[in-house]
């Protein structure tokens, strides 16, 4: 073996014993100033976990330093559902076991007076690649066809990181029959946001926590309740517009992927919710379960009813 060679083989060995030497917690990609750090590490010790001997048994919850209220969810969220990206890969949003909703989480949080929304998503992989991870809102309780726009069927609100050269946490606001974006507010990727070690490895390899943050305010809301679909973008840019990648709480799977179906599905069952008591611990209602479709031939001396449904095994039907 030249020399060459083996320089290459001993780089190889350092990353990966590297890669499984850190502690799952590790904030590998810190937010770049003050204000950044104490929204999203706020005893400063470049953990996400409680303290610096990282997660053990749970990455969630009260074992977190943001004990963050995850989104609701209506069916598994597996790994490998998604319509563009690689499986486990860094648009694949993944969870602690299929039926679990400890995927995608929000936190409402006042830092030094002022009030903050912050957001995670569990991640089976990490890129450095151009990546859209966004929170789309419905904020006035109407979904379906009220814009002519079809790439949105009735969101007024979007909060989106984008990664890569776009580089960017940024606020949407779409209103109009055009259904086209009204007004952006950008947030500085590197002071809004952190990047950590989750303690799951669903998809064999070490899964990741994207956090970022945006000052309420920045959204302009005016009323409340709030309906929320998580999802990714196979590249940076508006959930509205780019190429979504993969839904939470949801196998899109079972919607052939259709990206409108699948919005209608989380939207008409998500269960509406201020923003603002969405407080460290807290909780949201349970969703409303989707109607299951019912084989035909039943008859009034049938006995048995037989059908398929999104729902999650075990969901009880009245």
């Amino acid at each position: 073996m030249g020399s060459f060679s083996r320089y290459i083989l001993i780089v190889l060995l350092i990353a990966t014993s590297i890669g499984f030497s850190q502690t799952k917690g590790l904030i590998y990609k810190p937010a770049g100033d003050a204000l950044g750090k104490s929204v999203l590490d706020p005893n400063g010790d470049g953990y996400t976990s409680l303290t610096t001997a990282g997660f053990s048994g749970t990455d969630y919850g009260s074992a977190s330093e943001l004990n963050m209220v995850p989104l609701p969810i209506i069916g598994a969220e597996p790994t490998g559902d998604l319509t563009t990206g690689g499986s486990g890969g860094a648009t694949d949003i993944v969870s602690v076991g299929e039926n679990s909703n400890q995927s995608c989480y929000i936190l409402y949080k006042t830092v030094g007076g002022i009030d903050y929304l912050i957001i995670r998503f569990r991640l089976g992989g990490a890129s450095t690649a151009a990546k859209g991870y966004s929170l789309l809102m419905d904020t006035d309780g109407t979904f379906g066809s009220q814009y002519t726009d079809p790439k949105n069927p009735g969101y007024e609100r979007e909060i989106v990181l984008n990664t890569g050269s776009s580089n960017a946490v940024v606020v949407n606001t779409f209103s109009g029959l055009a259904g086209g974006i009204t007004s952006a507010i950008n947030f500085s990727n590197e002071n809004y946001t952190q990047r950590s070690i989750a303690l799951t490895t669903v998809g064999g390899d070490s899964d990741y926590f994207y956090d970022f943050f945006i000052p309420y305010s920045a959204l302009g809301l005016t009323v409340q309740p709030v309906r929320i679909a998580a999802a990714t973008i196979s590249s940076a840019g508006s959930g509205i517009t780019g190429t979504k990648s993969d839904y939470n709480g949801v196998n899109d799977k079972l919607y052939g992927n259709n990206s409108t179906a699948i919005a209608n599905a989380l939207i008409s069952t998500f269960p509406a919710t201020s923003l603002t008591s969405l407080t460290s611990g807290t909780s949201f209602a349970n969703p409303t379960t989707l109607s299951p479709v019912v084989n035909s031939g039943i008859t009034a001396s049938s006995t048995s009813i037989s059908g398929t449904s999104t729902e999650t095994n075990g969901t009880v039907i009245a």
